[in-house]
């Protein structure tokens, strides 16, 4: 009959159920366990970003040794890299020398240190570490010299030297090491053994 009024459809149980939104109870259960994931998840985060910067630190230093050793052929001159350190950094400085076998008066915490007259020390490249990135640096020999043509690495008036390494090692994890052997050909390995772009130390 037209005009005729139909009564109001009345909602299922399941409709009404489906239109219900999050109860406290419910809204605190899906905090706590978005934050017991986070605890989780952060300090493996922070584990894996300090084994990036390893491993970025240590293909860095590796390239600037085989460049080091390059530049002291080409230019058949002493070269060699500097370790340094303060209060807000750590930091290397690639420079040649003043003289064969003394070190140079290059400061890498000082970038103005090799500015000067005369027969001076010139720096060509400087890398600086924020301690706050929790990377240290530590070699059994500062500084790493190259001497001339032959490109022999130096520690003092010993040329030939084995082993001359330089440790890096993450606050949080990562260790990795860079040497180089008797004739100067600069190598990568991993101590901790957690850093698969290198193969593990012998």
């Amino acid at each position: 009959m037209l005009g005729e009024m139909k009564p109001p459809r009345i909602k299922s149980a399941q409709v009404r159920q489906q239109d219900r939104g999050l109860t406290l109870v419910e809204l605190m259960v899906t905090v706590a366990i978005t934050a017991v994931l986070i605890a989780v998840a952060v300090p493996s985060m922070r584990e894996m970003i300090a084994k990036r910067r390893v491993v970025g630190v240590t293909n860095e230093l590796f390239t600037d040794l085989r460049y080091l050793r390059s530049v002291s052929i080409q230019k058949s001159t002493m070269v060699e890299l500097d370790f340094g350190s303060n209060q807000t950094s750590t930091c290397y400085m690639l420079s040649t020398t003043r003289d064969a076998f003394l070190p140079s008066s290059c400061d890498c915490t000082n970038p103005a240190s090799c500015n000067g007259v005369g027969p001076v020390p010139t720096a060509f490249k400087t890398v600086s570490l924020p301690r706050s990135d929790g990377i240290t640096l530590s070699s059994n020999a500062s500084p790493i010299q190259f001497f001339g043509l032959s490109a022999m690495p130096c520690v003092g008036n010993w040329c030939g030297a084995p082993t001359i390494s330089v440790t890096i090692s993450g606050g949080l994890g990562g260790t990795t090491k860079v040497w180089t052997n008797a004739s100067g050909r600069a190598f990568a390995c991993s101590v901790s053994g957690q850093e698969s772009n290198f193969p593990a130390c012998q």
